[in-house]
């Protein structure tokens, strides 16, 4: 019986251990600040070879005419967005695009 006993009161002492241990996980989720507005969030895109090598290119002329070594797609593609998300002209282009896209699909 004294075992039956033991083993109640280890389960027992688990169970408290675990749930003071999610109380306090749950109390410093509480206590984190809010995520910075500036934290940066990767994204990816999938694009097509021909796509690809037209932008490598693309990338390598606009380095040397900025006079930079280099000029990655992740540069080009945070000051597309910049550029997409500031100016309407160039959003109803993408919007306009972005519907050929889907009608192209659907045939």
């Amino acid at each position: 019986m004294s075992d039956a006993r033991s083993r109640a009161r280890s389960l027992r002492d688990r169970s408290e251990k675990a749930a003071a241990a999610e109380s306090a996980a749950a109390e410093k989720a509480k206590t984190r600040p809010a995520p910075d507005s500036d934290r940066k969030v990767r994204q990816t895109v999938d694009l097509t070879q021909a796509n690809h090598k037209a932008l490598a290119t693309w990338r390598l002329d606009t380095a040397v005419t900025l006079g930079r070594t280099r000029l990655t797609t992740q540069d080009v593609l945070r000051a597309a967005v910049d550029v997409l998300l500031a100016d309407e002209a160039t959003a109803r282009r993408v919007r306009i695009r972005l519907e050929e896209i889907q009608d192209a699909e659907e045939r």
